[in-house]
């Protein structure tokens, strides 16, 4: 039993230190600004629905590198709002995470497209994130 209470103290310590910092995209937005310290990990989640084959992507992960910032994973997670797994086709949310990289007076730009890979289509919806990263 004391192993068990050791085991969960160390799991929530865990969570309490999470560096991480979490922005959630509401999904009316087509742009949007944030803020974050240098070198710090960021996560975005936006909201979607893997099961109509759409999935969201990034577009400019070519250019990144050259604003300093490291995706974790060209690869999103995707999360399910209904984890009973009752609800066949429910949405969820897709999570990016990435590195800021080096502080910058000017903002990094991170483009993402919401899509079917196969199709071009004029439900394509597009997001553009501001990244400021200070010292």
């Amino acid at each position: 039993m004391n192993s068990i209470k050791f085991l969960l103290l160390i799991i929530s310590l865990s969570f309490s230190f999470s560096r991480t910092i979490k922005f959630t995209v509401p999904e009316n937005l087509s742009k949007a600004k944030i803020t974050v310290k240098e070198n710090a990990l960021f996560e975005l989640k936006m909201d979607g629905n893997p099961t109509t084959g759409y999935s969201w992507f990034i577009t400019n992960d070519d250019q990144l590198k050259d604003y300093g910032i490291e995706p974790l994973d060209l690869e999103p997670d995707y999360i399910p709002y209904d984890t009973s797994g009752t609800l066949m086709g429910s949405g969820g949310y897709f999570s990016f995470q990435f590195n800021a990289g080096p502080a910058s007076s000017k903002s990094k730009v991170i483009k993402f497209v919401y899509k079917r890979y196969w199709e071009e289509s004029e439900y394509d919806k597009y997001l553009t994130i501001y990244v400021n990263v200070k010292e």
